[in-house]
């Protein structure tokens, strides 16, 4: 499977609608990690927001980005992360985090269309977010995920770090541990390049766009250095016709 560029994944600004198996390799890269679960939509979806007060007086559903759906589970074995589930909204492409939330009890998330999801977001119980998904059988399957793991008591029930293991001991004292040596780890092995963000995709990516801005007054100074490079010519032109 070839690498595909950050221009081929968006075509003229807008998205491909063509989706691949390497779509969701990129984003599980990005997420995967030790004792981290992690599940990608098969699909697209738009990411909307509105209020309490906002549905009931029919001011319906305010637009905010477009992006791949994931869940994350973090199961709380690793112990430099706390057990928690995320919902999550990646950007093609690049994996970058668009969107993301906590699920616990109040979640409530649910189907009231097959193809429009929503949740109640953790941070303000008066704001719903909703997923429109552009494929209805990637979000079947996408519930389908959410509804497996939100039943299970031991992912969102208790939503609790689990407690701690105590270490075993030896006898005569605590047993030390010993870093291995650099000469002990291997080179990078199974190492794959899957994408690739350059200074030219920023007219592309619009998460790249608003976390790296370009300079101020960049353009004034292209056009400067512009209209002095064409001076410089005009001047060895007319130094040439002087002859």
């Amino acid at each position: 499977m070839g690498d595909l560029t950050v221009v081929e994944v968006y075509e003229g600004g807008g998205y491909s609608m063509d989706f691949t198996d390497h779509d969701v390799l990129q984003i599980e890269s990005a997420f995967r990690s030790y004792k981290t679960e992690v599940f990608v939509c098969a699909g697209l979806a738009n990411l909307y927001f509105a209020s309490v007060q906002d549905m009931a007086d029919m001011q319906g559903w305010k637009y905010h980005s477009t992006g791949i759906p994931t869940v994350v589970f973090d199961t709380g074995d690793c112990p430099r992360r706390k057990r928690k589930l995320r919902i999550l909204l990646a950007e093609r492409g690049t994996g970058f985090i668009l969107w993301q939330d906590s699920v616990d009890n109040y979640t409530n998330y649910k189907a009231p269309d097959k193809g429009f999801h929503t949740m109640m977001v953790s941070t303000d119980r008066r704001k719903l977010a909703g997923f429109s998904f552009d494929d209805e059988q990637a979000a079947s399957d996408f519930l389908r995920t959410i509804w497996t793991l939100t039943t299970n008591p031991d992912v969102v029930s208790p939503m609790r770090t689990r407690e701690k293991k105590h270490r075993k001991k030896k006898e005569g004292g605590k047993v030390k541990f010993k870093l291995p040596k650099k000469c002990d780890i291997s080179q990078p092995c199974c190492f794959q390049h899957i994408i690739a963000v350059e200074e030219k995709d920023r007219d592309v990516i619009p998460s790249l766009g608003k976390l790296c801005p370009r300079p101020p007054f960049a353009h004034v100074q292209k056009a400067t250095s512009d209209d002095n490079s064409a001076s410089d010519t005009c001047d060895k032109d007319s130094s040439s016709y002087s002859y």
